[in-house]
């Protein structure tokens, strides 16, 4: 039987559907790395992918009474990462043309405010927030994000384990990320206000 289709054993499934944590952890197990792989290959980013795979994993376990057998499972959790996988691109797509708008029509609506994002100003905020990360997950994310070390290299050349390594990275991305949606957030609000025709 190929790993793609092994499935957990009738009790254990009675059991996730009452759920017991042991039964879901056995679920982990199975297709925690099935899913990563395959999101890993779609996005080639692995701190990405793990967040994908966590968040289909939970949304897996709150609506698991939706699936009907232990063979049902692994379909269910392909489809929501399916799912996951496009909406992230989706968004990609969105704030790319976002960016694109607000890059053409700042430089053609003012005089010389296209300074202010410039791609030097863009990397140098970046840069600022990622200052404002703690010593450790500064160390790791400017290990994984610049040096390019995978988490194994990561765990060997900081001594923490790659499960830390892996939440580090997590946990470093997300807040980045929430300061940079704001940053572009208040840029939009800026605009809008300076190119209102009142």
């Amino acid at each position: 039987m190929s790993k793609y289709h092994e499935s957990i054993s009738g009790k254990e499934f009675t059991s996730l559907q009452k759920g017991c944590e042991k039964a879901f952890r056995a679920v982990y197990d199975l297709y925690h790395a099935t899913l990563y792989r395959y999101a890993v290959y779609i996005l080639n980013d692995q701190v990405e992918a793990e967040e994908i795979v966590q968040e289909v994993l939970i949304a897996f376990y709150k609506n698991r009474l939706k699936v009907n057998s232990p063979e049902g499972i692994y379909p269910y959790l392909f489809t929501l990462t399916k799912r996951q996988l496009i909406t992230r691109f989706r968004n990609k797509v969105v704030k790319a043309k976002f960016r694109n708008h607000l890059t053409v029509h700042w430089s053609e609506r003012t005089n010389n405010t296209e300074e202010a994002i410039r791609a030097s100003d863009l990397q140098g905020l970046l840069e600022g927030f990622v200052n404002q990360l703690p010593p450790r997950q500064k160390e790791i994310y400017l290990l994984s994000r610049q040096s390019g070390l995978s988490y194994k290299e990561i765990s060997q050349s900081t001594g923490v384990s790659v499960n830390t390594v892996k939440n580090q990275l997590i946990t470093a991305s997300r807040k980045i990320k929430a300061k940079i949606e704001k940053h572009y957030f208040t840029l939009f609000i800026f605009f809008s206000f300076i190119t209102s025709p009142f």
